[in-house]
């Protein structure tokens, strides 16, 4: 889950600084945009290798995630808006590898670090 008063650039910012920090893996979840900024910033302005996981990609259209970025989805947006799709696409984009399982990550990182 998020840090309440922070955000994915946030702590890729930070991640990136951080001079201990080899790789890093972003996890989301369908609803709101703040994976797809992160994905654009990846492009942008990342040096280290980041591994992305989407959780809910198989969750029925519409499923209800509890969280205000949800609620943007409806208001107004673009009906991919906040999709799993929408994330993918967004990664593959800023070339960001990405993981279709959990169990996936390590040896994906294992990949990227060597």
């Amino acid at each position: 889950d998020a840090i309440v008063g922070s955000s994915f650039l946030q702590w890729l910012q930070i991640l990136d600084e951080d001079e201990t920090t080899q790789a890093i893996v972003l996890v989301g979840q369908p609803g709101g945009g703040s994976e797809e900024a992160a994905a654009r910033y990846i492009a942008e302005a990342i040096d280290k290798p980041v591994i992305a996981y989407i959780a809910g990609r198989q969750a029925p259209p519409g499923k209800s995630w509890r969280q205000t970025g949800t609620l943007a989805t409806v208001i107004g947006r673009d009906p991919n808006f906040g999709t799993a799709q929408s994330k993918l696409a967004a990664f593959k984009e800023a070339e960001v590898t990405v993981a279709e399982r959990p169990s996936q990550i390590p040896e994906l990182l294992r990949k990227e670090i060597n």
